[in-house]
């Protein structure tokens, strides 16, 4: 069982674990993120998220190319 926030598996609430068995998180949408799209247009984006929060991998999947600031 995977957690949905953290995408690690449950037992271990390690995020890299999942990429050590051969998960690839920046694939898995097959989609560019938003903020990759708009930096393609020559657009700047900046992200405020809670430092929790800021690691996951969820967090990861969704807020690529972001330049992160952690609250």
């Amino acid at each position: 069982m995977i957690s949905a926030l953290s995408l690690a598996p449950l037992l271990s609430k390690n995020f890299q674990e999942l990429m050590d068995w051969g998960f690839e998180p920046d694939k898995f949408l097959g989609v560019p993120g938003m903020a990759e799209a708009l930096a393609r247009g020559g657009v700047q984006t900046h992200l405020v998220i809670q430092s929790h929060l800021a690691g996951s991998g969820l967090s990861h999947m969704l807020h690529r190319g972001w330049g992160t600031c952690t609250a």
